[in-house]
């Protein structure tokens, strides 16, 4: 068990510096925007895998294009202060990100949050602007457009694998993108304004963030500190098991000669979520070894139904069981306390970086 744990660490290790497990993305061209009303914004260019939009001071647009077509006919309605567009599904993935430059006559480095589904809250905000008000410039990437829209899965025995092989590559590519997306704000930023970058550099996360924070510390290089709030490991599992239900696997059976509906049992929502986890080779569980040595801080809901309180375990195992601090609320009074915690906090973080 003891060789097969190393086999397995190793492996994980090596996972950042194999380009092959990165999804291709096509070549971030001048984008094809639906329903324009008023001017467009206005277009930064390429900046690694993305293009990048500017839709206020401080505010922007990331894009990526896949390199094939999705079965996705959503339109997202952005709106700008010239007018507004739609930014199409099947061919894009973009999120929202703003910067922000701290007031102090010092900053110490750079403070990068990664958001949750429903972008930046006003208790999550509260923990970037008491990092920015200390010194810190801030990045805030909100989660990505295209991030698992609910969904019911009827599955098919004969095509549950070729059924969980598609939904874990979109697990793969979620993730991905939320990576390639911190890497082009960090590139436009080393042009844009080249001092952000002096100094330390902090990654955190809340909810959906946390869970794809390894995977962006794995595109974008390692930060001198770590911050994760409701994470958890192996993203295929969470989706299948949160309280949210973003998939909802289901069979049909026979009863009475009609055609049911019914609930995938529990022993085979865990070998349909095993057969996904098998597709995303960017999960947290695979890279959280690379960052065992870097100081972090994980915070949990021992009540945790929309990250399953049990995948938290699993990335507190894989990154080799750093500061938690464990509370007995559930994810939304988690968030809640990040208003009365936040200082604490900071005063942890600069304290590790001192060390």
């Amino acid at each position: 068990m003891r060789i097969l744990c190393l086999i397995l660490l190793l492996a994980a290790s090596a996972l950042p510096a194999q380009t092959n497990l990165w999804p291709v993305r096509a070549k971030a061209r001048a984008l094809e925007l639906r329903n324009v009303v008023g001017s467009s914004p206005k277009d930064f260019g390429t900046f690694g895998k993305c293009r990048i939009l500017q839709l206020n001071p401080g505010s922007f647009l990331v894009v990526t294009e896949h390199a094939k077509s999705r079965n996705n006919r959503n339109l997202v309605p952005v709106q700008h202060p010239g007018g507004r567009f739609a930014l199409p599904l099947s061919r894009y993935n973009g999120s929202k990100a703003h910067v922000k430059k701290t007031q102090v006559a010092k900053p110490k480095g750079l403070f990068i949050y990664l958001t949750g589904i429903i972008g930046l809250t006003a208790t999550e905000n509260k923990l970037v602007e008491t990092f920015r008000a200390a010194g810190w410039h801030t990045i805030v990437s909100e989660t990505s457009f295209n991030f698992f829209r609910r969904r019911y899965i009827q599955v098919d025995p004969k095509e549950k694998i070729a059924q969980a092989k598609q939904l874990g590559n979109e697990v793969n590519d979620h993730l991905a993108d939320k990576a390639y997306a911190v890497e082009a704000m960090l590139a436009y930023v080393r042009v844009k304004h080249p001092d952000l970058l002096q100094g330390k550099r902090i990654l955190a996360g809340g909810s959906a963030g946390s869970i794809a924070l390894p995977t962006v510390a794995a595109r974008t290089g390692k930060p001198d500190l770590m911050i994760l709030v409701g994470a958890g490991g192996n993203a295929s599992r969470i989706v299948c098991e949160s309280s949210l239900a973003p998939i909802t696997l289901y069979k049909h059976e026979n009863r009475l000669g009609k055609l049911t509906r019914v609930a995938l049992p529990a022993s085979e929502v865990t070998e349909f979520h095993r057969l996904m986890h098998a597709r995303v080779p960017l999960d947290a569980l695979r890279l959280a070894p690379s960052f065992s040595k870097i100081p972090t801080l994980m915070l949990r809901a021992e009540l945790d139904e929309m990250v399953p309180a049990a995948t938290n375990d699993l990335l507190f195992d894989a990154l080799g069981k750093p500061e938690r601090w464990s509370y007995p609320v559930n994810h939304i009074l988690l968030f809640g306390t990040l208003q009365f915690q936040s200082g604490m906090i900071l005063q942890w973080a600069e304290r590790k970086l001192a060390q």
